[in-house]
């Protein structure tokens, strides 16, 4: 049963036992007109909760049984002509509290969990905790993506989209339009993106920014979507302020360092008083990240890699070349477009090596919205590369097959190299200053 429903359950016995004390009133005063139907009234009352209990834990529930039991006590003590009212009140409680005790210890409480992540690619920033409410009996877990835009220029809502069907198969994805927040209202929401309508690339659809799903559970957890550096010394204010943190319950980073760093700026940005800090304390955990996890379980064996693929790998070693957006913002893509055709030109056509090209999901939206005159001529690079098969090309929604086939790791500083450090794999960091450095 969910929790919500439990504690209703609970809070109609304590209306029940004012009943009582109503009874017990009336009798002494001689009330009989208001004692039948207040008689009824608990009879009612205990016929509904039977009900509720029912459909939740089954027909024939325990509970059940014993409201039963206290219906015939109502019926027998409303036609017995009893008006000792001391000795009807105690005889009510006692069965009532009978009923009450069973419903405490025999119903057992399911969480109502949902998971609401909007790019598919992002899913490793959720998947091993919801593996694990999936698999607990005392959880109902619900993978509900949510859509979201690309921004224009001006900041206005653009291009739609919903990757609902891009998730693995072992997902079982329920549509957003078909859970009803508002009528379900989960005991923990699952958020990855932190932005709100703070993003100047992206937005979530509105309705599902974490300021609205606040609204409707009492736990809104956020889990970054990225990963850093251990040896990070300090945390940027634009990810710990964002709106995700603030409005969050409960935000879970990726080790007991960060909680340290998250919690340090949030008491600097607000002031480190008492009560601050006990709300920072509430709020950010260190318990690690899930993209972690999908590291060590998505292993090299357990994809099935596309046969074009496969004909340009043969027996080379695979290096993953990972590029961030930042690269064509108006300050970088003037020096990176040179280096893209460098790093492609010497990874051609080589016997021993293959390139897989994995750009940052958002790169073309970014463009798009950051500095649409770069996107030209990266889309020229980007189509001869795929025209020609210089390399593998992956531009889908699964980061964790790349980490796993591929042999080192080359390409922009971001949060897939220290994933890609967690494999024991080599890792080498491009520098778009400088030419030549492969």
């Amino acid at each position: 049963m969910r929790r919500a429903v439990k504690q209703s359950l609970m809070e109609i016995f304590t209306t029940l036992y004012e009943a009582h004390n109503y009874i017990k009133n009336f009798i002494e005063k001689g009330k009989t007109d208001d004692l039948q139907s207040l008689f009824g009234d608990c009879q009612q009352t205990a016929i509904q909760l039977g009900t509720i209990i029912e459909e939740s834990e089954g027909e024939g529930f325990v509970t059940v049984s014993y409201l039963e039991s206290y219906c015939e006590a109502v019926y027998e003590i409303a036609t017995s002509g009893e008006n000792n009212a001391t000795k009807i009140k105690k005889t009510l409680d006692k069965k009532l509290m009978t009923a009450e005790s069973s419903a405490k210890n025999d119903i057992k409480v399911k969480l109502e969990i949902v998971f609401m992540p909007y790019k598919a690619s992002m899913w490793d920033s959720l998947e091993s905790v919801w593996k694990s409410a999936d698999k607990d009996p005392m959880c109902d877990a619900y993978v509900v993506p949510i859509p979201y835009y690309d921004k224009n220029p001006n900041g206005t809502l653009g291009k739609f989209h919903y990757e609902g069907k891009e998730y693995p198969s072992d997902v079982p994805v329920i549509h957003y339009e078909t859970y009803d927040l508002s009528k379900r209202r989960p005991d923990v929401i699952y958020i990855h993106n932190p932005y709100d309508e703070y993003n100047f690339v992206t937005s979530v659809d509105p309705r599902f920014y974490s300021k609205e799903l606040k609204k409707y559970t009492d736990c809104l957890v956020y889990i970054p979507y990225y990963v850093s550096d251990e040896n990070a010394t300090d945390v940027g204010k634009h990810y710990v302020l964002s709106a995700g943190v603030i409005n969050s319950d409960k935000t879970i980073v990726q080790s007991p360092k960060f909680e340290d760093l998250f919690k340090k700026t949030l008491l600097s940005q607000f002031g480190d008083t008492p009560e601050n800090r006990k709300v920072v304390n509430d709020k950010i955990h260190g318990l690690g990240s899930p993209k972690f996890d999908a590291v060590n379980t998505h292993k090299k064996e357990t994809y099935d890699i596309p046969s074009e693929w496969k004909e340009i790998i043969g027996d080379k070693k695979v290096v993953l070349y990972n590029t961030h957006l930042s690269v064509l913002m108006k300050e970088n893509y003037q020096k990176f477009i040179p280096k893209l055709k460098e790093v492609i030109e010497h990874f051609k056509n080589r016997d021993d090596v293959v390139l897989l090209w994995r750009p940052h999901p958002l790169t073309i939206s970014t463009a798009e919205s950051m500095n649409p005159e770069a996107l030209a001529p990266y889309m020229e690079i980007v189509n001869e590369f795929k025209d020609n098969k210089y390399g593998i090309y992956d531009d889908t929604s699964d980061m964790n097959r790349a980490v796993a086939i591929s042999d080192a790791y080359y390409g922009s500083g971001s949060s897939v190299v220290s994933i890609y450090k967690a494999t024991g794999k080599p890792v080498m960091l491009h520098n778009i200053d400088i030419r030549e450095d492969l």
